[in-house]
């Protein structure tokens, strides 16, 4: 019998290359199963109780869950962390971290309700509420789709007739923020309880407002400021995350203002910046959790 923790990832069927890194350095130290969240379905019975299947595989225990959802699978995803939160598994985040995290306009409201730095934020969707915004934070904005991610569903909109366009079409309502003067780049902090794993600054692509690095933006190194590091812990706290990457801007009068968080984030560009083995700190990290 293995004297390893067990460790579970559920991941979507062709899980990432972050996801994979995460395995891999897993398997030093734990008995590691991966499993697609595709697959993956909860039995709810008020004789059972909630058990957790996968390809009729009970997964419903394990010394460390491990959910890598991302924003096309949130709905179940939601629903997976909620039935093991039921359970009292060991989580890197709880179905509200979840929740907040998918939904920009809800991040923007929780993190500045807990007097976090973030930009001015208003939630639209009539045309006629539009002036009333644009008086209070004057063009130019950002428009963000609420569930965006990887840099889509992000607009930079310096005229009115643009935006009053973008809201006409859309069916939902959309996040209308202040545009930070910064320059065209932000930082992430990947956090883990009380350390930081890693931090590196994305650099737009000429011409891209959007700092992303799928968007064609340049990883490069950076060092964290004392202040910088403190809204990256209280920002994670703010939506009980555990492990969790905190993007940052930095304005032109040096004021750090968190953008957005992210519970499954590409790591890759962070370990070519850093030259860290992110993968390897975030495993450590939980097996050390584990073990306590």
């Amino acid at each position: 019998m293995s004297s390893h923790p067990s460790l579970i990832f559920i991941a979507p069927s062709k899980p990432s290359q972050t996801t994979l890194l995460l395995v891999e350095e897993a398997k030093n130290k734990f008995d590691v199963s991966l499993v697609s969240l595709d697959d993956t379905i909860i039995k709810s019975s008020w004789k059972s109780g909630v058990r957790i299947y996968n390809k009729d595989v009970d997964i419903s225990f394990a010394d460390y869950i491990f959910p890598k959802i991302d924003g096309k699978r949130k709905d179940i995803g939601l629903k997976i962390v909620k039935a093991y939160e039921i359970l009292n598994a060991n989580l890197p985040y709880t179905s509200d971290s979840l929740i907040i995290a998918h939904d920009k306009f809800l991040t923007a409201m929780v993190l500045s309700a807990k007097g976090i730095n973030v930009p001015k934020s208003y939630l639209v969707k009539r045309e006629e509420d539009l002036k009333k915004v644009i008086e209070e934070l004057n063009l130019p904005v950002m428009v963000k789709i609420l569930s965006g991610s990887g840099g889509k569903g992000v607009m930079y909109v310096d005229a009115l007739d643009t935006i009053a366009n973008l809201v006409n079409v859309m069916e939902s309502e959309v996040l209308i923020q202040e545009y930070i003067l910064s320059p065209p780049e932000d930082i992430r902090v990947i956090v883990a309880g009380d350390r930081i794993i890693g931090a590196y600054k994305r650099v737009a692509k000429k011409g891209e407002k959007r700092a992303n690095i799928k968007l064609g933006g340049k990883a490069v190194s950076v060092d964290l400021t004392q202040e910088m590091e403190e809204i990256s812990f209280k920002a994670a706290e703010a939506i009980k995350a555990d492990i969790c990457a905190v993007d940052i801007v930095e304005s032109t009068e040096g004021k750090p203002y968190v953008i957005e968080l992210n519970l499954n984030p590409g790591i890759k560009g962070m370990m070519e910046a850093t030259g860290k083995n992110i993968a390897k700190e975030i495993i450590e990290y939980i097996y050390e959790k584990v073990r306590r």
